[in-house]
């Protein structure tokens, strides 16, 4: 360590660039000192966290803004449905999952892959099928495939139906879209609000 400290404090043939380097060092630590006395003489010592002169700050028990005014500004704003979300393959009481990374379950013509990392899952006429994407890249963009590693066929199924969702995961019902398919399932739902299943 000492022959470092010799080798910085011998003379260099660039005596601004040491100035350059040490005096806006100096200059912080000044501005600090100044801060910190001007801090501790401005302080009260009395113990209730007030700075004299200084407004009392807000209590944690008061509303940041006021819950009248919050109510009738949020009244006025616009809200108008610009389109119709299909909710064909939403179950009847799920949020459609607007901007979310599995919408293409739900949204579109027919259900797009979703990709839960590392994992590439797409639902397909007879099941579904999953696997590691095939990721391929060029100047102009960075892709994915729809990965068929593993296939699972469903026998009757005829659509798949998102019923919960969270932050991290989504639940996909495979379904069975014959006659009975509506009042069946408003029957299940009705047994398992009331406990029976």
């Amino acid at each position: 360590m000492t022959s470092t400290v010799r080798a910085w404090l011998r003379p260099t043939r660039r005596p601004a660039l040491v100035a350059f380097a040490v005096v806006p060092l100096l200059v912080i630590a000044a501005v600090a000192a100044v801060a910190a006395v001007t801090l501790v003489r401005a302080g009260d010592s009395s113990g209730d966290g007030n700075v004299t002169g200084a407004a009392p700050g807000p209590r944690s028990d008061t509303p940041v803004l006021d819950p009248d005014v919050v109510e009738r500004d949020a009244a006025a704003l616009v809200q108008r449905t610009l389109v119709d979300l299909p909710t064909d393959r939403l179950a009847p009481g799920v949020l459609p999952p607007t901007n979310r990374w599995y919408s293409g379950l739900a949204f579109g013509a027919t259900p797009q892959p979703v990709f839960a990392v590392p994992l590439g899952i797409a639902l397909r006429d007879d099941g579904f099928a999953f696997g590691v994407p095939r990721v391929e890249s060029s100047e102009r963009a960075v892709v994915g495939s729809a990965p068929t590693d593993v296939s699972v066929s469903v026998a009757g199924m005829a659509t798949g139906v998102v019923t919960g969702d969270d932050d991290l995961t989504v639940t996909v019902e495979l379904r069975d879209d014959g006659p009975l398919a509506g009042p069946t399932d408003a029957m299940v739902d009705f047994l398992r609000k009331i406990g029976v299943r």
